[in-house]
């Protein structure tokens, strides 16, 4: 019964949407869609279709969708079950469109289709894509669920070459994959000058990097016994000549899209460890500095090596350098790129934090399959823990499960000395945040760091709750 429902509304739907009939290019009428292969077989059928009359109120559309999902396909049942994958999504595909109609295999995880839709229908179509891959695909006895994201791009009262059309509509899904809460994107022109404005900023950002302008701040950690400095963590700043210093929020995005993180993280490394010769140099005691490195870096397989290679230049001791991981980053132990740079890390004197612990992200057994030293409480989890007791009781277990498996802990983001405090007293190792300190330049820290050990008050601990 289903099946017959869903065979009258594709009827339908190509009923209401068909133009007067037309000849292909060989004579006949007949759907190209399950021939045209590559870029530019796509866009000489646009073409050729885009030249033919069209029905009344009918307008030259591009739509090209990126298919996400695949790329665990390939990684679980290999690269021919990813063929047979992307048949049945270009199958789901022709399903839905009229013989004339153009769809073509453009990479490996998109497609594109050239058709003619009135112009107030080109969202809704796009919507109707999405659902059609969004049904699970069965291969290989295993279920995968895909999903799409779409850009769109119309051009009414014109006939545009196909490679403006399809460019405008790349530049949409753009749009579609940076907003991840926004599947179908339709082109505009405040989009367009969205997408311009980003490319100016990683031709900028391109240059900042080799200009040294994308440098290391710094922002204390402390211990909770003692009150004195036991570490800090590296954060990049943008020292932007014209906009300020600029926090990663601004730029760190463009720089994972543009395929420059790693040329970041090692512009981190180093930063970092000359600030750590320099404060060694002039007799200032810090013990150890943590980094953040992503999936993208864990997964070059020269980091490590570069990492020896630096640590021997500079003349500083592996395990004074931390890294931050992500809970997400770890989350699928299968990816054995990112847990065996994670291992190798450790095997030469690395500290290994697990940042942003509390989110749920990664299974507990994460914390006992890597050699995990530390885990950061991230801010959501440690904010109001002094006014509110629900939130104490969970920082409360956090705290002694990493007591009870040997783990050190830091508590980031703490803005307030009663935060402090209780952090302190619940068993808490380090503290991290506004109330300590904000993150700073390096001769800006060497500045600090004397101020504040001066300023510490000599005075029993604070006792801690059992």
């Amino acid at each position: 019964m289903w099946e017959q429902i869903a065979r009258r509304i594709r009827v339908a739907w190509r009923a209401l949407f068909r133009p007067p009939a037309a000849e292909d290019a060989r004579g006949g009428p007949g759907l190209e869609a399950k021939r045209i292969v590559g870029v530019d077989g796509f866009l000489s059928r646009a073409d050729l279709l885009w030249s033919r009359p069209g029905g009344a109120g009918l307008v030259p559309t591009c739509v090209i969708l990126e298919i996400r999902g695949l790329a665990e396909v390939a990684t679980e049942l290999g690269q021919s079950v990813l063929r047979d994958a992307r048949t049945l999504c270009r199958d789901r595909l022709t399903d839905m469109l009229r013989p004339h109609d153009v769809v073509a295999l453009i990479g490996d995880v998109r497609f594109a289709i050239a058709l003619a839709l009135p112009a107030d229908q080109a969202k809704l179509f796009g919507r109707r894509v999405e659902a059609a891959l969004d049904e699970p695909l069965t291969l290989s006895g295993q279920k995968f669920r895909l999903s799409a994201r779409l850009g769109i791009a119309s051009a009414p009262g014109s006939r545009p070459p196909a490679a403006d059309c399809l460019a405008r509509a790349e530049d949409a899904l753009d749009r579609a994959l940076v907003r991840g809460n926004q599947a179908v994107a339709v082109w505009t022109p405040g989009i367009a000058r969205d997408i311009e404005a980003r490319r100016d900023l990683a031709r900028q950002l391109a240059t900042a990097l080799e200009a040294g302008e994308i440098v290391p701040w710094f922002q204390p950690q402390i211990c909770t016994s003692s009150g004195r400095v036991s570490g800090a963590e590296a954060l990049a700043r943008w020292q932007h000549p014209e906009r300020g210093v600029l926090p990663p929020s601004q730029f760190l995005d463009t720089l994972q899209r543009s395929g420059r993180i790693e040329r970041l993280a090692r512009t981190m490394i180093t930063g970092t460890l000359e600030a750590l010769a320099a404060w060694d140099a002039a007799g200032l005691i810090v013990p150890r500095v943590s980094i953040n490195l992503g999936a993208a870096e864990l997964t070059d397989p020269t980091l490590v090596t570069y990492l020896k290679w630096e640590l021997d230049r500079h003349g500083i001791s592996a395990d004074r350098l931390a890294i931050e991981i992500l809970e997400t980053v770890v989350a699928d132990m299968r990816d054995n790129a990112v847990t065996g740079t994670v291992r190798q890390l450790a095997g030469i004197g690395c500290g290994i934090d697990l940042d942003d612990f509390g989110m749920g992200a990664a299974p507990l057994t994460t914390l006992r399959a890597l050699p995990i030293q530390r885990i950061k409480l991230d801010r959501s989890v440690v904010a109001q823990v002094d006014r509110d007791p629900a939130q104490r009781r969970m920082v409360t277990a956090l705290l002694s499960l990493a007591d009870r498996l040997g783990l050190e802990t830091v508590a980031e983001g703490v803005e307030r000395a009663a935060e402090h405090a209780l952090l302190a007293q619940l068993g808490c190792d380090h503290v991290q945040g506004f109330c300590i300190a904000r993150p700073m330049p390096a001769q800006k820290f060497a500045e600090w760091l004397p101020a504040h050990e001066a300023q510490i008050i000599k005075a029993p601990p604070l006792p801690r709750r059992a």
